[in-house]
């Protein structure tokens, strides 16, 4: 069960203090089209983590969780653009 998950407390912890840490950065950099894409990045990216993890879990269950962690979120990120390009047009 998602709840009784050993650990699971300490995830969400650090996602608050993560989240406090992007709120304090401050930006003056020109996003371009990236804030029009960022509802449909959101919608994509629960199914397209939902397909990857099945993936992970038979083909890359031994690779550590510092290894898989940054990969996933760079490569849901970029499929979740990807996918959200189309429904803006």
């Amino acid at each position: 069960m998602y709840w009784k998950r050993s650990g699971i407390h300490l995830i969400k912890i650090g996602s608050i203090l993560i989240f406090k840490g992007f709120v304090k950065l401050d930006f003056n950099h020109d996003f371009g089209k990236l804030p029009k894409y960022t509802l449909y990045i959101y919608m994509w990216h629960a199914l397209i983590l939902y397909f990857i993890q099945q993936g992970f879990e038979i083909y890359c269950g031994g690779l550590s969780n510092i290894v898989v962690i940054p990969v996933l979120i760079v490569i849901i990120f970029v499929l979740s653009y990807m996918f959200s390009i189309p429904n803006e047009k």
